[in-house]
């Protein structure tokens, strides 16, 4: 009976051992094969997001290359080195749904996968985050979506197989530092004024209501107090940064071989570069705040394509004596600034304005004014929206004369009465003098109705 008990034992322990399982080795590639020999694939979709499917094994295809990270006891991502995400289960709890890809992250358990070994030396993967397992609802052809399923191990849709291969996938290696204002997110603005309410300053009253704007403030001001840039600049486009004419904004540059262009326009609508269109997805890398090429991505031909503009413009001789701004109505992504080759500033906030004080910069008559513009910057991965990705001085550019005592800034509130018969105007304004002298100053306003009365 003794002799009973230890053959039973040791069949026992020779069947458990049957069913140990393969060494998973973290930094081996493995393909991931059905029980029909389908291969577990990303088909290249480079997004988070994208489904995953099963078909045909092919031994070159880097799609169908996976490594299992450790997470736990017993338990695995699958990362995609060719797409840098990892099989996810989608977050949609304990219920048959389609898996997809996503960025990795260990500590996500809907990426955590529990590697069980079968009797035929396959395994089932089954999600930490659900209990359910990796598989496929139909027949198991080629193209077919991988789902998580009610876990059922007998199920020949359920198992897999994990064969290692020598196919290596080299993926352009994350950065983690950057020299660049524009891959920094703690620059967005250097020299530009501090944001404040928009308003149109004119030489006295007269010259206000005699603006066309006065009354429909949509058409463009009709003021001594500001000069339009809008119209033609010379524009030099480069695919990279490394591409572009680093010294175009010096005097001695010369640009009239360059072509001329229409501000404000987007230069992909020119022919310059390409417009991309994406959803949620971002069209590059996702490793803000840098700005990665991704492969088969329009970015990995163009990773980051620079507009150079230039300009000249005559000041009018009754502005000497006044403070100078340039605005910026928007630009896409980031800006920086040289007035006559002085480097002015750089921002960055596409559709936002932007204005620089450029009084120390400019001289009377002709002055020469560069802008050298990304397409893309650390904030265009807040710029991400189910629209077409553009680029360059798309909104109107403009000078701007104020006296050294100006206002600088305007804040309009109400209150109305309990039975709304009544509202009392509330002004909080911001006066500057930013010349040598100290002048007293007041404010005074005045509210008017459509037919221009003054009321109060």
């Amino acid at each position: 009976m003794k002799y009973i008990r230890i053959i039973l034992a040791t069949l026992a322990a020779l069947a458990a051992g049957a069913v140990h399982g393969q060494t998973i080795d973290p930094r081996q590639n493995y393909v991931v094969l059905s029980s029909g020999g389908l291969a577990l694939d990303n088909q290249e979709a480079l997004e988070s997001g994208a489904r995953l499917f099963i078909s045909a094994h092919d031994a070159a295809r880097e799609s169908q290359v996976w490594q299992l990270r450790p997470c736990g006891e017993g338990c695995y991502q699958l990362f995609s080195p060719l797409t840098e995400r990892a099989l996810d289960n989608a977050g949609e709890g304990a219920v048959e749904c389609p898996v997809i890809q996503w960025d990795a992250d260990l500590k996500n358990p809907n990426q955590q996968w529990r590697l069980t070994p079968q009797e035929d030396g396959s395994y089932t993967l089954t999600s930490v985050a659900t209990g359910y397992n990796l598989g496929y609802p139909d027949a198991g052809l080629v193209g077919e979506p991988l789902f998580q399923l009610a876990p059922d191990a007998s199920k020949a849709s359920q198992r897999w197989r994990l064969v290692p291969t020598r196919l290596k996938v080299t993926a352009e290696a994350m950065r983690y530092s950057s020299t660049r204002e524009w891959e920094n997110e703690r620059i967005y603005a250097i020299n530009k004024e501090p944001g404040r309410a928009w308003f149109t300053p004119y030489a006295d009253a007269e010259e206000m209501h005699r603006s066309e704007a006065y009354l429909r403030p949509w058409t463009v001001d009709s003021t001594s107090r500001r000069m339009p840039l809008d119209g033609m600049w010379s524009f030099h486009w480069a695919k990279r940064p490394e591409e572009r004419p680093a010294d175009f904004y010096k005097a001695a540059y010369d640009v009239s071989g360059w072509d001329r262009i229409r501000v404000p326009s987007s230069w992909e609508m020119l022919g310059y570069g390409t417009p991309i269109y994406t959803n949620i997805t971002y069209p590059f890398r996702n490793n803000p705040p840098f700005i990665q090429a991704q492969r088969r991505y329009t970015v990995n031909a163009e990773p980051n394509a620079v507009g150079s503009y230039r300009r000249d413009f005559t000041l009018p001789a009754d502005w000497r004596g006044e403070r100078i701004f340039i605005h910026f109505d928007g630009v896409y992504s980031a800006i920086y600034l040289w007035i006559n080759g002085h480097k002015v500033g750089y921002s960055q906030g596409a559709n936002n304005d932007a204005e620089f004080d450029i009084t120390r910069y400019v001289r009377p008559g002709r002055n020469t004014v560069a802008a050298e513009v990304y397409r893309w910057s650390d904030g265009s991965f807040l710029e991400d929206q189910d629209m077409f990705r553009l680029s360059g001085i798309h909104r109107s550019v403009y000078l701007v004369a104020r006296p050294q005592l100006r206002l600088r800034d305007i804040r309009l509130t109400h209150t109305l009465s309990q039975d709304l018969s009544k509202a009392t105007l509330h002004l909080d304004a911001e006066l500057l003098n930013a010349g040598a002298a100290v002048a007293g100053a007041s404010v005074r306003l005045t509210l008017r109705d459509d037919e221009g009365r003054a009321l109060g």
